[in-house]
């Protein structure tokens, strides 16, 4: 049995994932990149994660591929999703 100093209490496991949120949504709206956006992704997915939801996490991770493959240029200069 872990003691007590050894796992983040309940309470601060939210107060982090809020600020974690709050800092990356904040970068969305300064950065409007699409890295910021698959970031975001990728944060829920690890949330969750540490929440037990592994079938929410694994969406989460599609989230973030599909919006990596949606922004990235393309080779032969077709603009992303044509």
């Amino acid at each position: 049995m872990a003691l007590d100093d050894e796992v983040e209490p309940i309470e601060q496991q939210r107060i982090r994932r809020a600020r974690e949120t709050m800092a990356a949504l904040d970068r969305i709206f300064r950065e409007h990149s699409a890295g910021s956006v698959v970031a975001l992704h990728e944060l829920h997915a690890r949330h969750l994660r540490e929440l037990g939801d592994e079938p929410g996490a694994m969406r989460a991770e599609k989230r973030a591929r599909r919006a990596k493959e949606l922004y990235q240029p393309a080779e032969d200069g077709a603009k992303p999703g044509e």
